[in-house]
């Protein structure tokens, strides 16, 4: 089981109890924040990155997208390949 979580650079974070106890305890994830500045979303990724070792799941990777419109065009495809490759990279931490 995958589960993703997009999260807003300036989204609040708050340890609340449903979430505590919800679908994420415990499971593998892959942290991916995009920003079309040079930080690539490093804020959103610290401290998603904090909650989720907080709640005990295993970070498998992280990867911040500095500049991501000019790395994935219009269709959403991506036309970067160190992208594509961390990516591929992260998700294969899955299979391990």
């Amino acid at each position: 089981e995958i589960s993703a979580c997009l999260v807003g650079s300036e989204m609040c974070i708050r340890d609340r109890r449903p979430f505590a106890a919800g679908p994420l305890l415990k499971k593998p994830v892959m942290l991916i924040a995009a920003g079309p500045g040079p930080s690539g979303g490093a804020h959103a990724l610290e401290a998603t990155s904090t909650l989720m070792t907080l709640l005990g799941c295993p970070i498998v990777a992280t990867i911040g997208v500095a500049g991501a419109h000019e790395k994935i065009n219009e269709e959403g495809l991506i036309v970067d390949e160190m992208l594509a490759e961390q990516l591929r990279a992260g998700l294969a931490g899955f299979t391990k």
